[in-house]
């Protein structure tokens, strides 16, 4: 796992070649398919070994990140037993849709965020709830964004016509505390 812990404007792993060549060609593929939306991983692609990968990573991500984070919004425990590891492909067609600035759900213990189309203009990260001092996560296939969701991670990104023909592909990996999971449903 080769990777960079940046801390502006807030604590953020960067992964390039986060798959292998081979789930990534598998991933990227399928989400070739599929109109703007979500879309549960496990119900595209079945393999025992794909989730094993994803969830060693998550988790040993999890680990090295919360000793260095302030004030994470979930500290309940979070390991592969306590947690529950969803993974959703979200396509977003050129201009059809806009995230706004935004953290993420107070139950998430873990983000990750791994650019699968050719293009895109990555995901901008914020170091408040204004659209001022931006980071930009260069777009780039099987890059990887990693952090631990705070009330300072505000982050957005835009996909805009003029700019792009294709969608926007990314796979969403987020863990919740089981608990936390069971009284979201």
């Amino acid at each position: 796992m080769t990777y960079k812990i940046y801390h502006d404007p807030w604590i953020h792993l960067i992964e390039d070649n986060y798959f292998t060549d081979v789930f990534f060609k598998k991933i990227q593929t399928v989400s070739k398919d599929f109109d703007q939306g979500y879309y549960t991983l496990e119900t595209i692609l079945d393999l025992k070994e794909l989730n094993d990968y994803i969830s060693f990573k998550t988790f040993e991500y999890r680990k090295l990140l919360i000793s260095i984070v302030s004030n994470p919004y979930n500290t309940l425990p979070c390991s592969v037993q306590d947690s529950v590891l969803e993974k959703r492909i979200a396509i977003f067609n050129p201009g059809g849709y806009v995230r706004n600035l935004h953290t993420d759900l107070r139950q998430k213990q873990i983000t990750t965020i791994v650019f699968l189309s050719e293009q895109g203009l990555g995901t901008e990260l914020y170091p408040s709830n204004k659209y001022e001092n931006l980071t930009q996560i260069e777009w780039k296939e099987n890059r990887a964004l990693t952090f631990i969701p705070t009330k300072d991670t505000y982050h957005d990104f835009d996909h805009p016509t003029d700019l792009f023909t294709e969608d926007r592909a990314t796979l969403l990996i987020n863990v919740y505390n089981k608990k936390e999971w069971n009284r979201r449903r």
